[in-house]
């Protein structure tokens, strides 16, 4: 089974064991500028790797929040060994409920990032997704939506101080700084990195009073890792959860 996340700023794709759907088989990423630009290489590369997968007969599924790379990566899809292609925002069951008019406008990777987690946990759960923006996804015990908080990613974040100052220089995310201290560079890995990791735990407090509850969180998305040494209480670290709950849903709606 393939599962896709198309994201602003990168693609993936992940094969499942069919027999054992909890196995991942084989993954890659791209940059979805590049597949938009339909950059032969990276073309070349993608239709390799289905290839190089389709030994059998398989199915897929697509989370996207960039409709205009979907048909790209279905049109390679259908020269491959597939036998259907779904996209999640055609899925009748998401696993969780989500209200009629949020439906509209909710992003199918937090769509099922949420699936993925409260299918784990079964519980009250919090995702944080460390995208191209970052975003804190709830759900409760009844696995209904119940709160959310979208913000800047921390790359936008630091490419945002560069571009909307004169001097402020063009800072790279990662671990190595020394957090309080007094160099420009610092002061600004400081000010995103902390700043966003006060942000979640801020909403989840809050929320966790409001909702007198208590949750699980889960980080995800491809600054989670840098950002989880900053984050202060208990969490899961899965950077596969979107793919898991992919896999959920598509298993609750053809497998069944």
């Amino acid at each position: 089974m393939l599962t896709i996340d198309i994201g602003n700023t990168t693609t993936s794709f992940v094969f499942f064991k069919d027999s054992h759907l909890d196995i991942i088989l084989d993954k890659k990423t791209y940059l979805t500028s590049e597949i938009k630009a339909q950059k032969a290489k990276t073309m070349k590369f993608i239709y390799s790797f289905f290839k190089k997968n389709s030994n059998i007969s398989f199915n897929a599924i697509i989370s996207s929040v960039v409709p205009s790379i979907d048909f790209l990566i279905k049109h390679i899809l259908d020269d491959v060994n597939t036998n259907s292609v779904v996209n999640l925002n055609d899925v009748r069951d998401i696993v969780i409920n989500i209200d009629r008019n949020c439906k509209k406008t909710i992003g199918s990777d937090r769509v099922a990032n949420m699936a993925g987690a409260y299918n784990i946990y079964k519980k009250s759960v919090a995702v944080a997704d460390f995208g191209t923006a970052t975003t804190i996804s709830v759900v409760n015990n009844e696995g209904k939506f119940i709160g959310s908080s979208i913000m800047p990613g921390i790359n936008m974040m630091l490419n945002c101080i560069h571009k909307g100052t004169a001097k402020l220089p063009l800072i790279k995310a990662d671990k190595v700084f020394q957090p309080y201290d007094i160099d420009t560079s610092s002061a600004i890995k400081t000010g995103v990195i902390l700043g966003t990791t006060g942000a979640i735990e801020r909403f989840i407090k809050d929320i966790e009073e409001a909702r007198d509850c208590k949750l699980q969180l889960v980080l995800t998305g491809g600054s989670a890792l840098l950002i989880s040494s900053f984050i202060k209480r208990s969490y899961e670290l899965n950077p596969n959860l979107i793919f898991e709950g992919l896999r959920v849903i598509y298993e609750r709606n053809y497998n069944e």
